[in-house]
């Protein structure tokens, strides 16, 4: 069995509409949800933190189920959770056509996450759209025994 343990990060994002990295945008997007992150974490906190580290991510995403808009409940949690693990890596980079972009640097790539827990929650207002996202180090829990 696995398990979180000791906390690195955790934010609640609110008034932030989750995208997906599935379309023609996703370089924008990721650099939206870079400049979102920034605003919110204490990055320098953070990246000591989480370097060379072995973590675990648990992300929510809750989405507006009473908009008019299309796609904007239809979003699959591992596109909108890849956008995520892309941005905290030191580069953001589209498929070798895009210029190399510096990431959050929390992570040097996906090898470092170990664990992942995802949720997409329905809501009710474009004001309650975001996401939490939780960082832990990474733990095998150890059983006696066995």
């Amino acid at each position: 069995m696995l398990r979180f343990s000791r906390m690195i990060l955790e934010k609640k994002i609110r008034a932030f509409r989750p995208l997906t990295a599935n379309s023609k945008k996703r370089v924008a997007r990721k650099l939206a949800l870079k400049k979102i992150l920034e605003e919110k974490i204490d990055l320098n906190e953070a990246r000591k933190r989480c370097r060379n580290e072995k973590i675990a991510v648990d992300l929510c995403f809750y989405l507006n189920s009473k908009t008019t808009a299309t796609g904007r409940t239809k979003k699959d949690l591992d596109n909108m959770m890849k956008l995520v693990f892309d941005v905290l890596k030191d580069q953001v980079i589209n498929d070798g056509k895009e210029a190399r972009t510096k990431g959050l640097g929390l992570i040097n790539d996906d090898s470092d996450i170990h664990q992942i827990r995802a949720t997409k929650i329905f809501v009710k207002t474009d004001e309650d759209e975001g996401m939490d996202i939780k960082i832990s180090r990474w733990q095998k829990k150890v059983t006696l025994g066995g």
